[in-house]
């Protein structure tokens, strides 16, 4: 090969002026013999960064608007191949050897390599094989979108006309989206890899596009800029095209679901973006839009705002189901299974807890379970199902309980789900797919339970009367199952043989306690405390990670912990009685993953009681319900909160003496010891943090966090110069603290002397911050009820900007806020400056109201909740 002989030049496309991004990206272009290099930067720019390029001859192009880059550009150059990337984009160290030696072997017009963004699996990228051709036509939904992990021939780049719409987003969507077009596939060379300086689509962290409105506009001139491509080169709308065009909502719709809605579109505007869908999906084939969502729903979500009709069924067609849209088969019931969300066996009665994921009317179809030769009807609950975009409900799963009594008699039977339609029936298959359904789908997986072998056989339960000897047999056959298939599950074997060895010498009543496995200090803690003090013969474990800060308090302290995930703790779980919750998935909690619980499911037995992390005053049913961890006892501290879970969509329908108010155990340490201190603390937002990997660890760095409206108000208030000139003149601290989700994000803000930033998974001591705090800024935090169970004034902060996470429960801010509630900076200032004026004296009508949320005002809320599960232990 003769090295370079085609001419590839590369467009370093900024937008943040960050030089060191645009120097990495250099670097790694010159280490893969790519020399001709120009960094587009944008014309308002100062002239600092240009200096620099001039210091370090550096060729840079000025544009206004980004199509400048793809268009005008590319005239004056002179090259055989050009790639645009991102600042901070860098190459794999083999480019100069594998993409060089392809291009002059294969001579094609546009070269794909793989994408990855930190050590994130991109699934696209599945999509690619080495030196392989796509063909579009062929496989139109081979879909790529990234133009900075793109080479293109100049000859064909020179084909494509500049579109005349002004975009703040998808300019590089639709130039490669019409270089695809017209040149009808790519070669790819999955070997190369450009390492993204963005997020991708599927990436943890959330693209800062996602918070921008224009995002969510754009793609409507996209769609119409490519469409109208399409029928003038082609006569039709590609399929390629159309595909491109789903994808691109599905990214939109993906990063708006459930608890990820943004909140940014409002309801005019949502309004706005569907009644810009069903004009766009008048072109797009329904069996594309059917192919788009991993969720049948959702797809027929967008089939019916295509059509505008509601559902229609088509019953028992073939021997099945089906929901129908003109004769097209939208969900075939014979082929979903049925979730089983929980079993549990209470006075030879079997209770299941499952849903069918499907919205049907109970008026045309129903599910029954055949038992003994009998039918039994299942009874629709109102456990929370819904799924929801932009806020909006679409669907809502049928979920599910049936009681079945077991014949004492029984020697083998079967339990068999069907669903009915018109004296017809189908036999529906179960899946096993939470930590409380028992079993697993595997078919050595069993369930033993008050003198019974329950397994899954024939799409159905089989119940058998236990022995000794079949108990062996079963087990023997799970282990060997796990053991020869590969060395992690052989590790769960072991873990399962030595639990059966050491069980007989746990003898003991044994209660495992814990707060975050990295962060000790909370109710856990505090009843941990209180528990260890009594003399009743109960082992106590307090859970807590080794090394982190609080593990070497405890040390300190003398006060014993077992270290979380070590053969110790898994074994004491395995064998507690009872677990004592501040967070829900109790599995996870204690070191058992999404792949090892389901190893363990028929051991697991203990009785599982919330203490809670905070107070269940918001709309959160999807979080804090009774089946996720089928909860016995739930410890609340206000009348609110049980007004606030006793709502249907809870499930403590029938189950209301689970819920119990004692008061939280932290609340026993506050005692008021005022250091002249305000406290600003705001809890997080879901939409802005990084989803958890590791629990032990807590979240990660959000790279887009300081981009976000959040930051910006936050960081500007800890440095706003009257306040800070207000709390020095009163001899006040200011302290912002930064909630555990949010602690990441630390070095983001700006440092100033007068306010201290402290982030909550440090070495912090919470009950010495409160404690000696005066006043308390927060929005919607928690911790706003420890401060106002001392009597000390609250301020909400509520910018219209911030919506909550969640939504708003039985505790309305607006009648029952236990402070003022302010919407601006500037109020907010205002008012923080009048309280430290006058000391940070509470105000009367805030006190009648605090005395009027907590059921107790004293400090044994620890012994109640000792009492109580004291009690119920006995009574078992």
């Amino acid at each position: 090969m003769q090295e370079n002989y085609k001419k590839i030049c590369t467009v370093i496309v900024s937008r943040e002026n960050d030089f060191d991004k645009i120097q990495n990206s250099i670097k790694s272009l010159k280490k893969n013999s790519i020399n001709n290099i120009i960094v587009a930067i944008e014309h308002k720019n100062n002239g600092e960064i240009k200096k620099l390029f001039k210091e370090n001859n550096i060729k840079y192009f000025e544009y206004n608007i980004l199509k400048e880059v793809y268009y005008e550009l590319i005239k004056n150059e002179n090259f055989d191949y050009i790639s645009f990337i991102n600042e901070g984009d860098t190459y794999s160290d083999n480019l100069k050897k594998d993409l060089f030696d392809i291009i002059e072997d294969s001579n094609f017009e546009i070269y794909v390599c793989s994408i990855k963004y930190n050590d994130e699996k991109y699934l696209f990228n599945k999509k690619l094989r080495d030196n392989y051709k796509i063909n579009i036509e062929e496989n139109p939904s081979s879909v790529w979108l990234h133009l900075n992990s793109v080479f293109i021939s100049k000859s064909t780049l020179n084909k494509i006309e500049k579109n005349d719409s002004i975009l703040s987003y998808y300019e590089e969507e639709i130039l490669l989206t019409k270089l695809i077009s017209l040149n009808c596939g790519y070669k790819s060379i999955k070997r190369v890899t450009l390492f993204s300086a963005n997020p991708l689509e599927d990436s943890l962290v959330a693209s800062i596009k996602e918070y921008d409105i224009l995002w969510y506009q754009d793609i409507f001139i996209y769609i119409r800029n490519v469409i109208e491509f399409s029928f003038k080169y082609f006569g039709n709308v590609l399929k390629y095209i159309q595909y491109c065009v789903m994808y691109l909502l599905k990214n939109i719709i993906n990063s708006n679901v459930n608890n990820k809605n943004k909140h940014i579109l409002k309801e005019k505007d949502i309004e706005d973006f569907y009644n810009n869908v069903c004009k766009v999906l008048q072109n797009i084939e329904d069996d594309i839009i059917m192919k788009t969502f991993d969720n049948g729903l959702v797809n027929y979500h967008f089939l019916k705002l295509k059509y505008n009709v509601g559902i229609n069924y088509r019953q028992f067609l073939d021997g099945s189901v089906f929901v129908v849209q003109d004769n097209k088969i939208i969900f075939n019931a014979a082929s979903t299974k049925i979730k089983v969300f929980l079993m549990e066996m209470k006075n030879n009665k079997l209770f299941i807890t499952a849903n069918f994921p499907f919205p049907f009317k109970e008026e045309i179809l129903k599910i029954y379970v055949k038992y003994n030769n009998k039918k039994i009807y299942v009874t629709k609950n109102n456990l929370y199902q819904k799924y929801k975009i932009f806020g909006k409900k679409i669907y809502e799963n049928y979920m599910f309980d049936v009681v079945i009594p077991i014949d004492k008699n029984i020697q083998k039977e079967y339990v068999s789900f069907y669903l009915e339609s018109e004296g017809k029936f189908i036999k529906l298959p179960l899946n096993f797919n939470t930590h409380l359904s028992r079993l697993n789908n595997s078919r050595f997986s069993y369930w033993i339970v008050d003198g019974y072998t329950i397994n899954y056989r024939q799409s159905s339960l089989m119940i058998m009367k236990n022995n000794f000897f079949r108990h062996v047999k079963r087990e023997l056959k799970y282990l060997l199952s796990l053991i020869y298939r590969n060395t992690r599950l052989r590790k769960l074997a072991f873990l399962r043989i030595l639990y059966y060895i050491t069980k007989p010498f746990f003898n003991k009543e044994i209660w495992l306690f814990q707060d975050k496995i990295f962060k000790a200090g909370d109710n856990g803690e505090y009843l941990y405390n209180y528990a260890i003090s009594q003399c009743d013969g109960i082992k106590k474990y307090y859970i807590l990670k080794k090394d982190c800060l609080d593990a070497k308090r405890f040390k300190k302290e003398n006060k014993k912990y077992v270290v979380f995930g070590s053969l110790k703790h898994k074994i004491l779980f395995l064998n507690a009685n009872i677990i004592f919750e501040t967070h829900n998935s109790f599995t996870k909690q204690h070191s058992f993953d999404a792949l090892s619980e389901r190893y363990f499911r028929d051991l697991f037995k203990s009785l599982n009681v919330c203490i809670q992390h905070g107070l269940s005053v918001q709309y959160i049913p999807h979080l804090v319900n009774r089946i996720n961890d089928n909860l016995k006892m739930f410890f609340l501290s206000s009348p609110i909160e049980k007004k606030n879970l006793e709502n249907v969509e809870y499930c403590y329908e029938g189950y209301e003496n689970v819920l119990k108010i004692t008061g939280s155990p932290r609340y026993d340490g506050l005692k008021n010891n005022d250091k002249k201190q305000i406290l600003i603390t705001p809890t997080w937002r879901n939409y802005l943090a990084v989803p958890v990997k590791n629990i032990s660890t807590g979240r990660i760095y959000n790279s887009n966090f300081k981009n976000s409206k959040y930051f910006k108000i936050y960081n500007n208030l800890i440095n706003n110069d009257k306040l800070i000139t207000n709390a020095s003149k009163n001899g006040y601290k200011i302290i912002y603290l930064l909630h555990p989700c949010t602690s990441p994000q630390i070095e983001d803000f700006k440092k100033n002397d007068s306010v201290k930033l402290i982030a909550a998974t440090d070495d912090l001591n919470y009950e010495k911050i409160l404690t000696e705090s005066s006043l308390m800024v927060t929005d919607y935090s928690g911790v706003q009820f420890d401060f106002a169970y001392m009597y000390k004034p609250v301020i909400y902060f509520h910018p219209i900007e911030l919506p909550p996470s969640y939504d708003e429960g039985e505790y309305k801010y607006e009648e029952m806020s236990l402070g003022e509630i302010v919407k601006t900076s500037n109020e907010l200032v205002d008012l923080l400056c009048e309280y430290m004026d006058n000391q940070c004296k509470i105000k009367n009508k805030y006190k009648d109201r605090i005395d009027n949320f907590f059921e107790y005002h004293d400090y044994n809320n620890c012994q109640r909740i000792y009492d109580e599960v004291i009690k119920e232990r006995y009574k078992k």
